[in-house]
């Protein structure tokens, strides 16, 4: 009798529970997109002006991303736990000893500049689509950063993690609307970009760049991303559950 319950105990420790996996997923996905994502820009530079070929970027750049959040993830679970550290900490574990610390130093650092851009297009969001000072959109912003990150890692998670799924159907629909009511357009657009002068490329300046953009893509929004990522692993319970 011990020993089935100690079995049926082993198994629900190893079983994946979708509600984890949609949590930590979900926050991943929440944490990762920003206001260039919102407002179009990120999309239109790393793959819309490579024409269809960024199709292909887009799908590549999903790839690396779901690869290096994983990995990211099962770290946290696999070494943030222990007191060495040599292997709790990310930077120098990946990077090295010398790339290593001076990204540990960076990352933060880069991680403020882009809290200062996004908190300062929160104003201007606020004084486009209302009319209202831009200062009152800054100071609404800085309160919720704030508060939200006073609410610690685990409420964090569970308020972001059902903020990334929303995120992705709202843009799913938004993209099926406008196939649906613009076909003629789509099929214009590499034609379109083509003939447009001083278009903003993410990575070279040709159609032939479409790979590097893909890439580029997830470099630099993985970066403020590492830390958030492997804090993610002290919230799941086994090792398959951090990998899915």
């Amino acid at each position: 009798m011990e020993k089935e319950m100690r079995l049926e105990q082993s198994t629900s420790k190893s079983a994946v529970s979708p509600r984890t996996v949609w949590r930590i997923s979900g926050a991943i996905i929440a944490f990762l997109i920003g206001s260039g994502f919102a407002s179009g820009q990120e999309i239109f530079q790393f793959f819309t002006v490579y024409g269809y070929k960024g199709i292909m970027g887009s799908i590549i750049a999903t790839v690396i991303f779901c690869l290096v959040s994983g990995i990211l993830v099962n770290y946290g679970f696999s070494h943030l736990k222990n007191q060495d550290r040599e292997t709790n900490n990310p930077y120098t574990y990946y990077l090295g000893k010398y790339f290593g610390k001076f990204m540990q130093w960076y990352t933060p650092f880069f991680a403020f500049l882009i809290n200062i851009v996004m908190i300062s297009g929160a104003g201007a969001t606020m004084n486009q689509y209302f009319g209202l000072d831009s200062r009152v959109g800054t100071v609404l912003m800085t309160i919720f950063v704030t508060a939200t990150a006073l609410l610690g890692l685990s409420k964090l998670i569970d308020i972001i993690s059902l903020l990334g799924p929303l995120t992705v159907v709202f843009s799913l629909l938004i993209a099926i609307l406008t196939l649906v009511q613009n076909p003629g357009n789509f099929l214009q657009a590499e034609q379109a970009i083509q003939a447009t002068e001083n278009v903003p490329f993410g990575a070279g300046n040709n159609m032939a760049f479409w790979l590097l953009g893909g890439i580029l893509f997830v470099a630099y929004n993985i970066v403020a991303g590492v830390p958030f990522m492997t804090k993610l692993g002290l919230e799941v319970q086994n090792k398959k559950r951090s990998m899915d």
